[in-house]
């Protein structure tokens, strides 16, 4: 009779007794070269390295780092602030839509940067992470509280601060993609009565990303047998996420 408790005992007690395997790779080994063929050791260390110098840079952030920091994100929310008196001057004028839009924006920064932290932390660098943030998250909570053109204000600046908070290859990259599922989640859900509709524009927002992150990949030199798995993990991230903020707006709403 097969013992489903005993054997998971004993699958975990022989997991236990395995000694962990510590290796120290020196300073200035070369991790990678052109035309290396990649082994499992390979992907440990690098995945380890990047490991490595995101914790070493969060650990020694410089006092002028953080000033210039401040100082692009007074620019940034100054001019993006006159842009909305001009293009929405009623939502200004409002303190409840004001207040409204202020936490739906703020909401959308904090779930971007955890989401992205939260992946790294589990799995590891790996370019998929774009498609699992949820860039449409403000818009379409907020296209029903407060109109679709300060939706969209909203997500297209969420998406700028978010690629500015990543290098500057993927700061554009994230822009494109964060706007057009903007985009289309604002449209999907405007006048949405229904949860089915909510549900339909996350869908939407996902298909948005998959595309236009299936686009990057291809201009990236995506080819041959690697086609069809990226294709796979691409859909998923992306789907998963757009059904993910669906769902969180729902309740929200």
């Amino acid at each position: 009779t097969y013992h489903t408790t005993g054997t998971r005992e004993a699958r975990q007690q022989a997991k236990d007794a395995v000694e962990e395997v510590t290796r120290t790779v020196p300073p200035n080994e070369v991790l990678l070269r052109p035309g290396q063929v990649l082994v499992r050791d390979d992907l440990v260390k690098l995945t380890s390295h990047h490991r490595a110098v995101y914790e070493d840079r969060q650990s020694r952030r410089h006092l002028l780092d953080q000033l210039v920091t401040m100082l692009l994100c007074m620019v940034l929310v100054g001019g993006a602030a006159a842009c909305l008196t001009i293009s929405v001057p009623a939502v200004v004028r409002d303190r409840g839509m004001l207040g409204a839009l202020i936490l739906g924006l703020s909401l959308q920064m904090v779930l971007t940067r955890t989401t992205a932290n939260l992946y790294f932390l589990w799995l590891g660098s790996s370019p998929f992470v774009y498609s699992a943030l949820p860039l449409a998250f403000s818009a379409m909570l907020l296209t029903p509280l407060i109109g679709a053109p300060a939706a969209v204000w909203s997500g297209v600046l969420g998406a700028v601060v978010a690629g500015l908070q990543s290098d500057e290859t993927a700061a554009f990259r994230i822009f494109l993609v964060g706007t057009a599922a903007t985009l289309v989640a604002t449209y999907m859900i405007q006048g949405a009565r229904r949860r089915a509709q909510i549900y339909r524009a996350g869908l939407a927002a996902g298909g948005a990303t998959f595309l236009l992150e299936l686009l990057f990949a291809f201009r990236a030199g995506l080819v041959g047998a690697a086609v069809p798995q990226v294709l796979l993990s691409l859909s998923v991230h992306a789907l998963l996420s757009g059904m993910a903020v669906a769902i969180s707006v729902s309740a929200l709403l």
